[in-house]
């Protein structure tokens, strides 16, 4: 069991009008990583779909490039469903890391 806190300054945050309550500025959060999750798994493909309540991103790995017309194969590795209110910050925390990766990669090439 891996544990680590986060502030919640860096985590996505609830949308006002949220019906679950705003947790303080700066709360922190403490995440804990099972061992059987702790390795994650590799995925190269996703798959998104939403309905009413919620938006599912299914993380797929492709598994063998056949040559055309037969349609490629991707195993689905996991299954992640989420609330739609989430999909906004969610996508804030994925740019901002993002552009700190690249900001850290331009950095270490001396650009």
């Amino acid at each position: 069991m891996v544990r680590c806190t986060l502030r919640q300054d860096h985590c996505a945050r609830k949308p006002k009008g949220s019906p679950l309550p705003e947790e303080p500025p700066g709360q922190e959060i403490e995440v804990e990583i099972s061992s059987e999750c702790e390795a994650g798994v590799y995925a190269n493909f996703a798959a998104v779909n939403s309905g009413e309540h919620e938006l599912t991103i299914d993380f797929c790995q492709i598994v063998r490039r056949p040559e055309p017309p037969d349609p490629i194969k991707a195993r689905v590795v996991s299954c992640i469903r989420i609330a739609p209110t989430f999909v906004g910050p969610l996508l804030q925390a994925i740019s901002e890391n993002s552009f700190r990766r690249e900001d850290l990669i331009c950095k270490s090439h001396g650009s």
